[in-house]
Formats: C-alpha cells, sequence, structure tokens
C-alpha cells in the first residue's frame, strides 16, 4: 500500500515514528557527509548546512541537464511487512513527473520485482520545507530495498531538491502512528 495524503479534503493523515523503532536508514540527516547514500557518480549530492531543516546539514541534490540524478541506499527487508518512510523535502525544481522518493524492491538474486513511487511531483512546490510520509508493504519475494532520492531535468530547466531527516522504519503501520491535521494548502500528489 502506498499513502499519499488527499489534500483536495480538509484533513491530511500525518504519518510518525514514535521513536521506539531503529530507522533503518544510515545516517538519515546527512551529519555525517553522504558516504552511507550510494551514486554510479559520486560527484552527485553535496551534504549543506545552510539549508537544513534538523541538525546541522542537509542532502542538497541539483538536477543536470536532460540527465537523471539519484542516490539510494541498500537496506535488507521482510517480505509482506509494513513499512514507514518519511522525509522533509524542499524543491526548487520546474517540473518533475517521475519519483523523487522511490522504493526498488528486489529479490534475494538481486531482481527488481516493482517499484513503490513515494513522492511524485510535476508542477513547483517551492523553496519551503514539507513533510511527507506513507505506510508501504514489501512484496511477497523482496529481501532488499533500494530507498532512492531522484531528480529529473525533461525540460532542460534545472532545478534542485534538498532532504533532511529521512526515515525507514520495520512494522509500522498507520494504525500506531497516524494523527490527523488538518491541510495547509492544496498538493496535488499522484
Amino acid at each position: 500500500m502506498t499513502l499519499h495524503p488527499d489534500l483536495n479534503s480538509a484533513t491530511v493523515l500525518i504519518v510518525d515514528n514514535d521513536g521506539s523503532t531503529p530507522n533503518l536508514l544510515r545516517d538519515p540527516g546527512f551529519e555525517d557527509g553522504r558516504e552511507a547514500w550510494l551514486s554510479a557518480d559520486p560527484s552527485i549530492g553535496s551534504v549543506v548546512s545552510d539549508e537544513a531543516k534538523r541538525g546541522d546539514h542537509s542532502l542538497q541534490i541539483a538536477s543536470r541537464k536532460g540527465q537523471r540524478v539519484d542516490l539510494f541506499q541498500e537496506i535488507a527487508v521482510q517480505p509482506q511487512r509494513e513499512y514507514l518512510m518519511k522525509s522533509y523535502t524542499q524543491f526548487d525544481l520546474h517540473y518533475q513527473e517521475e519519483p523523487v522518493m522511490e522504493i526498488i524492491w528486489l529479490d534475494g538474486a538481486d531482481r527488481e520485482i516493482s517499484r513503490t513511487p513515494l513522492l511524485i511531483m510535476d508542477f513547483p512546490l517551492g523553496k519551503k520545507w514539507r513533510y511527507f510520509s506513507a505506510c508501504i508493504t514489501s512484496p511477497a519475494d523482496a529481501v532488499t530495498a533500494h530507498f532512492r532520492l531522484n531528480v529529473v531535468d525533461r525540460n532542460d530547466e534545472g532545478g534542485t531538491a534538498w532532504f533532511d531527516e529521512l526515515g525507514f522504519y520495520e512494522g509500522e503501520s498507520i494504525s500506531d502512528v497516524g494523527r490527523q491535521e488538518s491541510a495547509p494548502e492544496r498538493v496535488d500528489l499522484r
């Protein structure tokens, strides 16, 4: 299950971890750099201190003309388990129709089973920190998840995304951690 808030309504479900379950991501706030995050190109992503949401640092990913740039962490998972994903993210992007965050599920032979888009935006959100979360269930044969941060420049207009306080927690469910809050504005998430 993928949860995207319906901000056309008056409320949105905010999902958060109460601290009792360990975060499966290493260095989720980028306080120790970006060494825990993998990429085919080591120049992708900069740890910055001028745009931190919490702590002293965040990760900044700038788009490259006509290219996809991404970073990921590989996480051992259990099949058919619920996981909570969370992130503080801000954007200075003009257009992106591919997931900014997604989980790529792999089986025991490292074959891709499926992808779960966690945040897709196709309009400028503006440079403002926003909290995103989702409860998802791993596929039946999943043993590995790639937690992927992705920026794609399709219109050659450039742009940047920042990420901070990322989280990926096993065994969390909406009923365990959900609360209702008023939606601050209309945002169209798929």
